[in-house]
């Protein structure tokens, strides 16, 4: 595998670096951003640092900001490390403009403020009549209830930074067994909400959203939410958007291979290991790290609310 490191200068020079001694590089369904952490042979002067980008075997896995940087020099071998976000963190970070927007799409949400480096969106999304922007909202917020609203669905980061509701021409890979070095399957109740209340415009409490999956396992929560003016047009949504965001990664099966295919979040994968079995399954994190000359890549495989993925029983 080939591994590279450019780091960009505040001039907009580059250098290139090659000579890694490890890499972690990760990104998953409901984090708005990829992280690379990696440490490499060489002197480097981090001040003028500006951007990171990687690349594994030439494709750009991630461009972010150089968030820390640490050289060193020990029994006189030079090495440094780098942590670095990708830039679409910042959607976080930065609030949207208030008020009403009229025919939106996920272009107009991410590009209605100022542009952030880096950042791209899904084209040719659909258009939706209008969504409120309450105060204090972030772009990335945004972009959740617009997803909610045009597809019923949360947005994710496809390649190194751009947003999408939707996949388009998903890769579908598939594993030998021989090569996989370990698999599990898992349950997550830590984030699961029971009962989800809001209120109407006259300020009852009238709307309501169970669990059942939660309260199949006597798991009670209940959580009540102010309304919010960006689910006027059906507050169902906003207990809905809560409620699945809790339900995230509730079920998974997850795997680790030698070596790393290039796959991205919402490919599929088809793999069968000991009593794990899954067919064209969805792909909802990827870690790939490297030390010693040797490759592995995690994945998961989710099963909730937005992850219909399904675990065939081998045994």
């Amino acid at each position: 595998m080939k591994i590279t490191l450019r780091l960009y200068n505040t001039d907009s020079g580059y250098k290139e670096y090659h000579d890694c001694i490890s890499f972690s590089y990760e990104k998953e369904r409901y984090t708005p951003y990829t992280k690379l952490s990696a440490v490499f042979y060489e002197e480097i002067d981090p001040e003028n640092i500006a951007c990171a980008a990687f690349y594994l075997d030439d494709k750009l896995k991630h461009l972010g900001t150089p968030d820390k940087i640490i050289c060193s020099n020990k029994n006189g071998v030079k090495t440094f490390s780098i942590l670095s976000f990708g830039y679409t963190m910042l959607l976080g970070q930065n609030q949207s403009e208030p008020g009403i927007m009229r025919d939106v799409t996920l272009s107009k949400i991410v590009e209605r403020n100022l542009p952030i480096y880096g950042v791209s969106s899904q084209s040719s999304t659909r258009s939706v009549n209008y969504i409120y922007i309450e105060d204090r909202t972030t772009i990335w917020d945004a972009a959740c209830v617009y997803a909610m609203k045009a597809y019923g669905t949360h947005p994710f980061i496809n390649g190194a930074n751009e947003v999408r509701c939707s996949k388009e021409n998903a890769v579908t890979f598939t594993y030998s067994s021989s090569d996989i070095v370990e698999c599990e399957k898992g349950a997550s109740s830590a984030n699961l909400i029971s009962d989800a209340y809001t209120t109407n415009l006259e300020g009852n409490w009238n709307y309501s959203r169970s669990n059942s999956f939660a309260k199949q396992r006597h798991i009670t929560k209940r959580k009540y939410y102010s309304r919010q003016n960006d689910f006027l047009y059906d507050l169902n949504d906003e207990l809905k958007l809560r409620m699945n965001y809790g339900d995230r990664a509730r079920e998974y099966g997850m795997f680790t291979y030698r070596g790393y295919k290039g796959e991205d979040l919402l490919d599929k994968g088809t793999f069968e290991i000991g009593s794990l079995k899954m067919m064209n399954a969805q792909i909802d994190r990827i870690r790939v790290r490297a030390s010693g000359g040797s490759v592995l890549t995690t994945l998961y495989f989710y099963k909730d609310s937005h992850c219909a993925n399904k675990f065939l029983n081998t045994k």
